[in-house]
């Protein structure tokens, strides 16, 4: 409060003073309250705040109490009150004067900022009552904004300007160049090369390649942020004791460029020499040798603080196991600089067993609480467990349908012995809705409208379901529907049910040169269940009518349409940390489809696929991970009886799945057809019965928070004929870069892939992919 306001508040205290002795007021009863002037706060709002009420006596002090507090809203510059006789009592009146209200919002000078984009981060609002404070906040906000994009120089200010109407609030700036890294010095440093730090931080100094990016830029937060990555990165390497000082700033005269110098005192280099755990260990518990055992510190090696920090953390979690939720895990070190060696105990107080108490669920806005819980490996009253706490936290992220997933322990006051868990998610978008509508206005063929549209949630009404839905038309001979839904756990249980029903007509490309009319329809109908742990075992009837409008002589034995009915046994592996963007795990499946003429089809075959995904994160901080993908897969087609293997099975690589540099099924055994004696003959993409793929992806977030990646890719394969040895020397190879932008409507793939030719011992022509999916 200023001093106006003091006196202000003095002068009304007094004359209430004055008013009441004169009246004989005080002790008599309120029979009613009014305010006056008061135009944009009602008159309940403001009667929340008063002490004095109807229907009691009349109180001095409580009548100047309640003038501090509707002065303290901070909606008046005015407020007096008065007394009249009222049947019997006294008629308390506010007569109160509004401030007045903003009714301009003017930005002067600046230029590297739309002022829209300003306007909409202010506190201070149009036709709201002008506020200091919130007023000061929106300048500190303003300049945080410019020092984000480098301009630390430059001084922004406001001015709150009365006038009959209202007030105007007036932020001016006084723009300055951007502020950018001129160079780095380290000062200090032994054991590590000025280059080899320089290569671990952030910032960079400012050059032709840096310039595009923001790590060039002078930014106070990033280099403190360095500064302690750099005593991070000594301590990993024993230096216990390493310090490092705030970074020194100088400023070119032209104050432009910052030159930055780091200066560090490395200390000693510690190796680790003996290693004891003491307390509560041994019979009841875990022995001494077992916990050393587990841990990632060794005799003789570098004293590293992750690697310390991560056996504090296995010692918490194998009590936690035992129910000791609360343990205490107390290291002491022993630092001797002359030797370079370290003592080192862990001394262990295991506390009370705890139990689990309830555990609640929050955020979910959408998923309902059964499909969280049934990936819970914890319940009410069952032992505390640190590893189950963890699992169930993996297994609810790995379902893909949060953005964060927190798990927060509290024990409780009145029964220490139970800790309560409240598991606090933030929902984010599982659906994906696509919708296309156009004219074909004709030339070279009739006219014609044409569209197509695509649903698909992975979590259909918050149930956990996934449902898929595609519409596609461009004439009345090129036309599909397909619907699929799967639910991975019927009724909470370990059973698993998914069906699919597609219909198409269209044109199928079985070659480069290849392209059959026909109708499709096929169905099939899974039935899984959990074997154990992390495997699933499933069957599934297929069956699929393919109708040809014509018959092609190039095909071996005519038409290849017809019935197929196959059942298909699978076994699969899933432990990736996200089902929809996994970045980390492993996923392998292996299956065998049976196709038969005794399940009353046309055709009878088997095949036989392995795929497995790898991927390994590397984390360079706790919010910047780049990861890599691994793919492979086998494929291998076996006759029954005399049957051939049919024309539409049969392998073929090349195109945006698999080998990216080459066309659509170019890497296939080749054969001389045509479609009659008469004709030319051309080079006709026959496939083989075996296939293997290996692909490379690595993936580094460009813009995290908008869902783009930049991908880095090489591929290899090969498809081998019957009668061909199986072997990886005749591969077929490419490489390429590109994006993935994830998107509410779907992720988009931006690709261009060079393929490699073995015989120039060179790249190709790129081939620009763009697609949707993963």
């Amino acid at each position: 409060m200023n001093w106006k306001s003091f006196i202000f508040f003095s002068v009304c205290s007094f004359f209430m003073t004055l008013t009441f002795d004169a009246k004989s007021s005080d002790g008599e009863k309120l029979t009613k309250i009014t305010f006056e002037g008061n135009y944009r706060v009602e008159d309940d709002a403001l009667k929340q705040v008063l002490s004095s009420k109807v229907n009691f006596l009349l109180d001095r002090n409580t009548v100047q109490k309640d003038i501090r507090e509707l002065y303290n809203l901070n909606f008046f510059s005015e407020i007096d009150a008065f007394l009249e006789p009222d049947n019997g009592g006294v008629h308390l009146i506010f007569q109160l004067k509004e401030k007045p209200s903003i009714t301009e919002i003017k930005f002067i000078g600046f230029d590297e900022f739309e002022e829209s984009d300003l306007r909409d981060d202010l506190l201070t609002k149009l036709y709201t009552i002008a506020n200091e404070a919130s007023v000061k906040t929106d300048v500190r906000n303003i300049e945080k904004k410019y020092r984000q994009k480098g301009f630390y120089l430059i001084r922004v200010s406001s001015e709150i300007k009365e006038h009959d109407t209202g007030v105007s609030v007036i932020f001016s700036v006084q723009e300055a160049s951007k502020l950018n890294v001129g160079d780095f010095k380290i000062i200090g440093n032994n054991y590590f090369s000025e280059l080899d730090l320089l290569d671990k931080i952030f910032s960079r100094p400012f050059t032709n390649s840096t310039a595009i990016g923001s790590n060039s830029l002078f930014q106070e937060d990033i280099l403190k942020r360095d500064a302690e990555f750099l005593a991070f990165y000594y301590r990993d390497h024993g230096f216990a004791d390493v310090r490092v000082a705030q970074p020194i700033v100088f400023l070119d005269s032209d104050k432009r460029f910052a030159r930055i110098t780091f200066t560090i005192e490395e200390g000693t280099q510690y190796r680790v020499n003996s290693i004891r755990v003491t307390g509560d260990v041994g019979k009841d518990f875990y022995t001494e040798e077992f916990l050393i055992s587990k841990m990632k510190l060794k005799k003789n090696e570098l004293f590293k603080h992750t690697s310390f920090t991560r056996d504090v953390e296995t010692i918490v979690d194998k009590y936690g196991d035992l129910g000791y939720a609360s343990v205490d895990v107390n290291p002491k070190t022993k630092f001797n600089k002359e030797s370079g060696l370290l003592d080192l105990i862990y001394e262990i107080k295991k506390g009370e067993k705890v139990y689990f108490g309830q555990v609640n669920i929050t955020g979910n806005t959408k998923t309902r609480d059964n499909v969280i819980r049934r990936e819970i490996e914890i319940s009410d009253a069952k032992l505390y467990s640190g590893t189950k706490l963890s699992e169930s936290k993996r297994k609810i992220e790995r379902l893909g349908f949060f953005e964060e997933v927190q798990l927060i322990k509290q024990r409780r006051s009145d029964k220490p012995e139970l800790v309560d868990v409240q598991i606090k998610v933030k929902e984010k978008s599982t659906g994906q809705l696509q919708a296309q509508l156009g004219y074909n206005p004709g030339g070279q063929t009739r006219q014609s409208f044409f569209g197509q549209g695509r649903y698909d949630e992975k979590n259909q009404f918050g149930q956990g379901w996934t449902t898929t839905l595609g519409l596609k038309w461009a004439a009345s001979n090129d036309y599909k529907f397909d619907l699929s839904f799967s639910d991975p756990k019927v009724n909470d249980s370990d059973w698993s049910l998914a069906f699919n029903i597609s219909y198409a007509a269209q044109k199928t490309r079985y070659a480069l040169l290849v392209e059959v009319p026909e109708t499709r329809f096929n169905t099939d109908i899974t039935l899984g269940r959990r074997l154990f742990e992390l495997v699933r075992g499933s069957v599934s009837i297929k069956h699929s009518n393919i109708n040809q409008e014509e018959s092609f002589s190039f095909f071996n034995n005519g038409k290849v349409d017809g019935i197929q009915n196959s059942m298909i046994f699978s076994l699969t592996r899933n432990d990736l940390n996200n089902y929809l963007d996994p970045s980390d795990g492993l996923s392998m499946s292996i299956s065998h489809k049976l196709t038969m003429k005794i399940l009353a089809g046309d055709y009878q075959f088997m095949e036989t696929l392995f795929n497995l995904n790898y991927y390994i994160p590397f984390d360079f901080t706790s919010s910047f991970r780049t990861y890599v993908k691994n793919h492979i897969s086998f494929g291998f087609l076996s006759t029954l009886g005399d049957e051939p293997l049919p024309q539409l099975e049969r392998y073929r690589l090349g195109g945006f799945n698999d080998l990216r540099g080459y066309a659509f099924s170019a890497i296939s055994p080749i054969e001389k057809r045509g479609n009659s004696p008469m004709s030319e003959f051309f080079n006709y993409q026959s496939g083989g019965d075996r296939k293997f793929l290996y692909q490379f992806e690595y993936f580094i977030p460009l813009i995290p928070e908008a869902g783009i990646k930049t991908v880095l890719f090489a591929d290899a394969g090969q498809v081998f004929n019957e009668g061909e040895d199986f072997t990886f020397k005749d591969l077929h190879y490419d490489v390429g870069f590109g994006f993935r932008w994830i998107t509410p409507i779907a992720p988009f793939r931006f690709e261009w892939a060079y393929p490699y030719d073995k015989d120039k011992g060179d790249f190709g022509s790129p081939v620009f992919i763009f697609t949707l999916g993963y």
